[in-house]
């Protein structure tokens, strides 16, 4: 074979590889994938969605046993089967970003063992109960543009102490993997213990100097706040926002949009083939919790749409608290909107 037909060969093959890099065909070619123009995301529910799709039986938990054995199940993958009883300590951050929050009486910041920073916000005037308010994957200084620094400057005028996080590897946290998917490649499921593990020390130490602990969080912070309540009952109420779809619906719109953003911890972990997300809403509205998820239904990202339609009520008639389900149509962004801060403050009165 001659030099000039091998470059041919070669050149073919390298463009057949960049017309589907990942993740933006997610292991399919274009020529099998082409987005349907005439469908709409945000207001038509996906073919595959409707019957004999039946979204009960995405549901496995139906009994107390069954709500203590899926979480049993999570706190084994993630720590081998007991809660970390471990706190965060005390530091004394070079820089605390708490520029543009008004409402801070005093500020303190807390190293996780497991290498997350954690920044505990006091009001003037406490009302004894505190929330974990978690902003995924954006910066501390980017929080106002998606909404939860304003979230966080509200829940401190009305009283709150609020510990905010962010996931780790990402802002301020650093190392020791380069990605969430290096991280998850390496741990597998035990990579739990690094995404939920600083909110369970968090807990461990607000848990006895306030009459409740609380949970908000956006975008991967609603992943967050999903998993942290479904495994830790001390999560007393509970909001996610704009953070997950399950799996069977997200794969349902690919089908349509073809190209579906889902971050490596919300699709690569292998228990999702055990518990559904559906199974996991419902493990975090236990016990008589309540938990409500919010999503946006134009989202320019991720997790748009109507079909929540179709498993919402399955999930708040198998949870044995109170589960509940707001679609957000005020905006077309991803962000906690005003709208969503209203339905959090509603959730913190109840």
């Amino acid at each position: 074979m001659d030099s000039t037909r091998l470059f041919r060969i070669l050149l073919v093959c390298w463009a057949a590889l960049a017309g589907c890099g990942a993740p933006a065909c997610s292991g399919q070619s274009r020529a099998q994938c082409k987005p349907d123009t005439t469908w709409d995301r945000f207001t038509e529910i996906p073919l595959a969605l409707k019957p004999p799709f039946d979204p009960a039986a995405e549901i496995h938990i139906h009994s107390l046993d069954d709500e203590s054995a899926a979480r049993r199940r999570l706190i084994k993958e993630a720590w081998g089967g007991k809660l970390p009883e471990s706190v965060p300590f005390s530091i004394q951050p070079a820089r605390a970003d708490l520029e543009g929050l008004e409402n801070i009486d005093s500020a303190e910041a807390w190293q996780s063992l497991f290498g997350t920073l954690i920044y505990v916000l006091h009001p003037a005037a406490p009302n004894g109960r505190a929330v974990i308010v978690h902003q995924g994957h954006a910066s501390y200084a980017g929080r106002w543009s998606s909404g939860v620094g304003t979230l966080i400057d509200h829940l401190l005028s009305r009283g709150f102490t609020v510990a905010a996080m962010q996931m780790p590897l990402q802002g301020w946290n650093k190392g020791p993997w380069t990605s969430h998917a290096a991280l998850i490649e390496a741990r597998g499921n035990a990579s739990l213990a690094q995404f939920i593990g600083p909110v369970i020390e968090v807990v461990n130490r607000l848990y006895d100097s306030y009459t409740d602990v609380s949970m908000a969080g956006f975008s991967g912070g609603g992943w967050t706040t999903v998993l942290a309540a479904a495994i830790d009952t001390r999560i007393t109420r509970s909001a996610a926002v704009a953070g997950s779809l399950p799996v069977t619906f997200r794969n349902a719109y690919k089908e349509k949009v073809c190209i579906y953003h889902a971050s490596d911890e919300q699709s690569d972990l292998e228990l999702y083939n055990e518990l559904s997300y559906e199974d996991l809403y419902v493990l975090g509205a236990s016990d008589g919790r309540r938990q409500v998820q919010i999503n946006n239904q134009y989202d320019s990202c991720c997790f748009y749409g109507v079909s929540s339609s179709l498993y919402a009520p399955h999930v708040a008639k198998a949870a044995s608290g109170s589960w509940t389900f707001e679609l957000d149509s005020t905006h077309k962004n991803h962000k906690l909107s005003t709208k969503a801060m209203e339905r959090i403050d509603a959730l913190l009165d109840e």
